[in-house]
């Protein structure tokens, strides 16, 4: 039982179930020892000292004490993630159309409830127990919020980890996977803010365009531990599938450890722009200070070198620099009472984010100051005045809900299982004859808008494209 590792499926019982194994091992030993020495007087603590004396087993105590401990370090990492978690009222990792309209097979007994797989926790053990990360490096951890439409009953948790530049996107619900970036990905065109609220096709997307900036992680109790920690400490690549694919990958695993041993260790005051990105919260992302610190490279070639963590190597800036880029990104003005950014609003008014930006851009060129950078506590972004805020609501909220028995492309694709594009090059023939068919409207439970067919437009491509099975596993 020492000899395994902890799990999300054991992390609650591991140490109960390792005490009460290791208190029966003591108990046999015992019984053996007194059926040997059948005149022993030695009772308690006293017989068991002899018993383990007596079969060479005299670290047995000392184990069974540092089990004890481990159970109260263990139950106290709840209260103290509780401590350190923040709350956001946006909607993390928002659901799709998929997962809003899809219906699960169950018993046939009602709603049945999902299993709550304490990944979270996991994850902080992990970072304390196996790559010496205390939870007080870690940068921030926010729970998102949840909505009644929703399917999914608890919140995505966003996790900043700037020892590891990593940021890790995990609920704690079965069913969900867990998604994890190199902090290299926020950037000025995906804030971190945007990058809250993006779904989970758009993650997927992401990853696939970009497989060295994330994974996906689906849950496997034997598997989703190992594969957390690889994808804290290893560099990310696409899957290999190949032999020579595999042997290429263990080359440069084997490279990447010599490396390892001839790059100097972090000097103190030096710090790479994932870490003032995330630990010290400057605004623009890890790219925009990659940018900006360019324009020095040529004339102090000294302020940039290599160096490694506990984990990675990576390029680290001397403490003069660091000065220059805290200066420079303290410098944008915090964000103005009223002004609002496109990722907020577009949690505010459930509206596409581009659509947004489509529609206010049509007011630059008159109204230029309604436009301007500013910083939150994590992120720069182009922020709108409140006279184009007025002009953005008004706009979308007079957009009308998704009314019933109208359908989208993409939910009738997640309906009948055929592909959006498909449908809407079908649906094309009847826009002339029947303009009244087809509305933008707002779905129910997400953001963004999107056109929607009536009813008797619905059940024609119905019709057309009978239902059929479709599945998912994560």
């Amino acid at each position: 039982m020492l000899s395994s590792s902890i799990t999300p499926s054991t992390i609650h019982t591991f140490y109960d179930t390792a005490l009460q194994e290791l208190v029966a091992t003591l108990g046999r030993i015992t019984e053996s020892y007194k059926e040997l020495h059948p005149d022993t007087e030695l009772r308690g603590r006293a017989l068991e000292d002899a018993a383990t004396d007596f079969f060479r087993l005299k670290n047995i105590n000392a184990i069974l004490d540092a089990i004890t401990e481990k159970q109260a370090d263990l139950a106290d990492l709840a209260s103290r993630i509780i401590a350190h978690t923040k709350f956001d009222p946006a909607i993390f990792v928002p659901p799709t159309p998929e997962e809003i309209y899809s219906v699960h097979p169950g018993s046939g007994k009602g709603m049945e409830l999902k299993k709550i797989i304490p990944r979270l926790e996991t994850l902080i053990y992990i970072l304390e127990h196996d790559l010496d990360t205390p939870l007080e490096e870690v940068g921030e951890i926010v729970s998102g919020a949840t909505m009644d439409s929703m399917m999914r009953e608890h919140p995505y948790v966003r996790v900043l980890l700037p020892t590891h530049e990593r940021i890790v996107y995990l609920c704690n619900e079965e069913g969900n996977a867990t998604f994890v970036f190199s902090s290299d990905i926020v950037s000025d065109s995906l804030p971190l803010t945007t990058l809250d609220v993006t779904d989970k096709k758009t993650y997927k997307e992401l990853i696939r365009q970009n497989p060295t900036q994330g994974t996906v992680i689906r849950y496997h109790a034997n598997t989703w531990r190992d594969h957390m920690i690889h994808s804290l400490t290893e560099p990310f690549s696409p899957n290999v599938h190949t032999d020579e694919g595999i042997e290429t990958k263990k080359s440069h695993q084997t490279q990447r450890r010599s490396d390892f041993e001839t790059v100097p260790q972090k000097k103190d005051g030096w710090e790479s722009a994932s870490s003032l990105s995330l630990r010290d919260a400057l605004p623009g992302g890890s790219k925009t200070i990659k940018e900006y610190v360019e324009q020095f490279r040529a004339g102090h070639p000294e302020w940039f070198e290599r160096q490694k963590n506990k984990t990675k190597i990576g390029e680290h800036y001397h403490p003069d620099l660091v000065a220059l880029i805290i200066e420079h990104f303290t410098a944008i003005p915090q964000k103005k009472d009223g002004w609002e950014s496109r990722s907020l609003l577009q949690g505010m008014l459930f509206a596409g984010r581009e659509s947004i930006k489509k529609f206010a851009e049509q007011f630059r060129t008159e109204h230029p100051e309604w436009f301007e950078r500013q910083k939150n506590k994590t992120q720069t972004a182009e922020y709108y005045h409140p006279d184009l805020v007025t002009k953005i609501t008004e706009h979308f909220t007079a957009i009308p809900q998704k009314r019933d028995g109208w359908e989208s492309a993409s939910s009738l694709s997640a309906m009948l299982s055929v592909a959006s594009k498909t449908t809407k090059e079908y649906v094309e023939q009847f826009r002339a004859g029947h303009p009244e068919w087809f509305e933008v409207q707002k779905p129910n439970g997400r953001g963004g808008t999107a056109e929607h067919y009536h009813p008797e437009l619905v059940e024609i491509i119905k019709q057309k494209f009978p239902m059929r099975t479709k599945g998912s596993n994560e």
